[in-house]
């Protein structure tokens, strides 16, 4: 977790903050993530889309398309496209998606 919250930071230092609802949902992947008892990978997110939604957002209904979708949907791609998360698996026929928490050289 803590790498992805230096993470954070540091583009904030840079000049170029993470808006709100990008930093929620990253400190609740970063969250998940954790691997406190050995069974999951470290920095893999398995969480999925709709518990985002509901934990990162608050938002109390999930419907593909509608607004909380989008809200995420904007969140991950800022994410991935600030180089700090990538996606392993995409999401497919009830199949959730996977995000690594991608660690910062330099940073933290």
């Amino acid at each position: 977790m803590t790498e992805a919250l230096s993470a954070a930071y540091a583009e904030a230092i840079d000049g170029r903050p993470l808006v709100h609802s990008s930093w929620r949902v990253l400190v609740t992947m970063a969250y998940s993530a954790r691997d406190l008892d050995g069974k999951q990978p470290a920095r893999l997110y398995l969480g999925g889309w709709q518990s985002l939604a509901y934990s990162a957002l608050n938002y109390t209904e999930w419907k593909r398309g509608g607004t909380a979708n989008r809200a995420i949907a904007r969140a991950i791609a800022d994410l991935i496209s600030r180089g700090l998360i990538r996606s392993v698996t995409d999401f497919d026929n009830g199949r959730k998606a996977v995000y690594e928490i991608l660690p910062r050289v330099g940073h933290g």
